[in-house]
């Protein structure tokens, strides 16, 4: 096989490869295969003069600059970035960008690939969120409320202001579960999440700490009075029937109410106080409000 041959078996390898592969001179594009004009969004060709500062979206940086700014740059030596490209169409894709600079007929040429990372950018996003989500509910877990709550307990400090932990247990939640089942108990699981996030801000935080527990962060409230009203909203709406698989259900709910800086300066203070105002709640007959002592 000549050299010619072997060419072109590398130039239709390049063309069917899914990496984008391309060169410039003098900050544009001189070849392009058809990966990239697909990854870019544009025809055969259409990219060819094509200026490569023009894709670039953020953090990658334009290696036509390191030449023009007189920055040494050894030939053959690799620099790699990642970052986001902006496609014809006007959306961005996250790429890895590799380029090499080469010395061919005495001018400097750059020779590069770019990699599609926008699938593994979404997949790791939504693995990021899932993490921080009740599977169930799609509300804060756990770990993501506890983080939020002692950034905005700090904010409180600084700024003088008050917020409430508010600590809610469904009542009849057991025995619904145990004699519909669990398909119904996760449906009012839900449905419950639903009905508290309606009645918070967009600036509150509602978390489900596990089982039929929920707590929910309101922040820079007035007074008391102002936790008060929002528990009370929270539990008049849960009294509403769950109509679920043709079945009515009737839940109430216990909340118990702790007040930074009045019952805790931290935020295991103040869940613990809530906790225990709740219990108070249910003890006194259940679908109660108690605030904390």
């Amino acid at each position: 096989m000549n050299s010619k041959n072997v060419f072109l078996h590398i130039q239709q390898l390049i063309n069917s490869s899914r990496i984008g592969a391309f060169a410039l001179s003098e900050g544009k594009f001189i070849y392009t295969n058809r990966a990239l004009s697909l990854i870019c969004g544009f025809g055969d060709n259409e990219l060819l003069n094509f200026p490569f500062s023009k894709l670039l979206e953020t953090d990658i940086q334009n290696p036509w600059e390191i030449l023009e700014h007189g920055t040494h740059w050894p030939e053959n030596a690799p620099l790699r970035s990642e970052g986001r490209i902006k496609t014809r169409s006007g959306d961005t894709k996250w790429v890895e960008v590799a380029t090499t600079m080469q010395i061919i007929d005495q001018m400097p040429i750059i020779l590069g690939t770019i990699y599609d990372l926008t699938e593994r950018r979404e997949a790791e996003e939504q693995m990021r969120v899932m993490s921080q989500r009740d599977p169930l509910t799609g509300l804060v877990n756990r770990n993501l409320f506890l983080e939020i709550t002692e950034k905005l307990l700090a904010l409180a400090k600084r700024k003088d202001e008050k917020l409430a932990i508010l600590f809610l247990d469904l009542d009849q939640f057991k025995q619904v579960n145990d004699l519909h089942g669990h398909d119904v108990g996760d449906r009012i699981l839900q449905e419950t999440a639903r009905r508290i996030s309606a009645c918070i801000r967009k600036s509150d935080t509602a978390c489900r700490i596990g089982g039929d527990e929920f707590i929910v962060l309101l922040e820079n409230i007035s007074t008391q009075e102002d936790a008060f009203l929002v528990g009370e909203k929270i539990r008049k709406s849960l009294l509403e029937v769950f109509d679920i698989e043709e079945r009515k259900h009737s839940i109430s709910s216990s909340i118990g109410i702790a007040i930074f800086p009045d019952h805790g300066s931290s935020e295991s203070d103040l869940i613990r106080g809530a906790d225990q105002a709740m219990y108070h709640a249910k003890r006194s007959g259940k679908n109660k409000i108690s605030i904390s002592q």
